[in-house]
């Protein structure tokens, strides 16, 4: 996913790696390779232009892949806190993600 200020987008996709039956629940197992977005995310940071306005109506935040996000908002609660992701960002497990 990329975020853009209040924007998110799908970025990798996300493979079912098994599918099974276990009593009446349906369990799917999904993966993503997530380095490509970790690099993607450096290169964004690297290359970030420092006299960006801020003003514009959106700018790249982060790229976080569709599995962790998910992760997050499950956290979360299930609704998106903008704060808590930003505090996320500044975390140990969020930084590399960070696009800015």
């Amino acid at each position: 996913m990329i975020i853009h200020q209040k924007t998110i987008h799908l970025e990798k996709p996300i493979q079912i790696i098994d599918h099974r039956l276990e009593g009446d629940k349906e369990i799917f197992t999904h993966a993503q390779d997530v380095l490509p977005v970790m690099a993607e995310a450096k290169e964004s940071r690297d290359n970030f232009d420092k006299s960006f306005k801020l003003d514009r109506f959106a700018w790249p935040v982060a790229k976080v892949p569709a599995l962790i996000f998910k992760q997050f908002m499950d956290q979360s609660g299930g609704s998106f806190d903008e704060k808590a992701f930003n505090r996320w960002l500044e975390s140990d497990y969020g930084r590399p993600f960070k696009a800015s």
